[in-house]
Order: C-alpha cells, then sequence, then structure tokens
C-alpha cells in the first residue's frame, strides 16, 4: 500500500523501538476506527509502515535516543492527540495519522522536548533546560527566540508557550 523506503539504519531503531513497546499500536485500532480510516490500511502492518514513514523525518539520533530512552512511548490509539507528560506518552489517533497534517510530530516532539529537557522529569528543553550542557544551550536558545517571536509567530497556538512555540515550529518544517 506505501512504498516510500526506510533506510536500514532507521529500520533497526523502529524494530527495537516496537519490541520495547517503545511505539504500541492499540491492536484493535483498525476495528474501532471509522469506516473512512479503516479503507486506508488493509491491516496492522500497514499502519506499522505508515507510522514508521512518519517518524522517519526525524533525525537517526534522536529516534536512538528515544529508543533506548527508559521513559517515553508513543501510542497510536482510535482517537484523540496529547502528550501526557504525568505518563509521558504521545498519543495519536489513527485518523490524525492518515490526514498526514502534523499532529503525529506535534505530539512526538512535545515528548522529545520532555526527554531532552530534563529525562521526562520536571522540565522541558524548550524551557530552556537539558540533559547535557550542549542540550540545554539549545533549549536556551529555543526560549530566547520564542520571547523574540511570542507576539508576532503567525499561529495562535505557538504563542502559548515554548512548548507549543517548539512543537508547531518543527511541524512546520515537515507541513
Amino acid at each position: 500500500m506505501f512504498t516510500k523506503e526506510i533506510p536500514f539504519a532507521i529500520e533497526k531503531i523502529f524494530r527495537q523501538a516496537f519490541a520495547k513497546d517503545k511505539i504500541y499500536i492499540f491492536p484493535a485500532v483498525l476495528a474501532h476506527s471509522d469506516r473512512v480510516t479503516r479503507k486506508r490500511f488493509n491491516n496492522l502492518e500497514d499502519v506499522r509502515q505508515k507510522l514508521k514513514r512518519e517518524l522517519s523525518v526525524f533525525p537517526e539520533v534522536l529516534l536512538q535516543f528515544f529508543a533506548e530512552h527508559p521513559k517515553g512511548q508513543i501510542v497510536i490509539a482510535v482517537e484523540g492527540a496529547e502528550y501526557n507528560p504525568r505518563t509521558q506518552v504521545a498519543k495519536i489517533g489513527l485518523d490524525y495519522l492518515v490526514q498526514d497534517i502534523g499532529v503525529l510530530q506535534e505530539e512526538v516532539v512535545h515528548l522529545f522536548d520532555h526527554l531532552l529537557g530534563s529525562n521526562a522529569q520536571e522540565y522541558r528543553m524548550s524551557e530552556g533546560y537539558g540533559i547535557t550542557p550542549a542540550i540545554q544551550k539549545i533549549g536556551q536558545q529555543i526560549k530566547e527566540w520564542y520571547n523574540v517571536k511570542r507576539d508576532s509567530y503567525p499561529d495562535a497556538y505557538a504563542i502559548l508557550n515554548e512548548r507549543e512555540y517548539l512543537a508547531q515550529s518543527v511541524t512546520k518544517l515537515f507541513f
């Protein structure tokens, strides 16, 4: 059904992430989805392939970091989209995966922001924190850009806070 080839190194990372349930697709997601969404996939393997292609926009090193990190999970559910910082779960509804509008990437950026900011403790990279000095420096730059752009950014959702600014900005790179 889908043809874009995923590089071997990225495929290996995805196998690792799926094996550790870092990436999880609810087994009944197709059965419980609406008819239009169900028609886009022949089976769960098609869902898995689409998900891997959508996640492969992220750098290999970041995907590897996620796959090896003890916290954080990406879940494909029937509906909805959110990042829950208490559970470190980025949940994305299958309908959003079908729509190709960047919702998956946005929620995953929130997860990565949290992991890179404080290993999913209290802080986010986008708020100026980081698990290493180099990542903290990047986080401080993001916070500075947010403060400069806050009143002029065309996306009203992105001006809410640094976290949304980062997630919306990264999503705009792809969509």
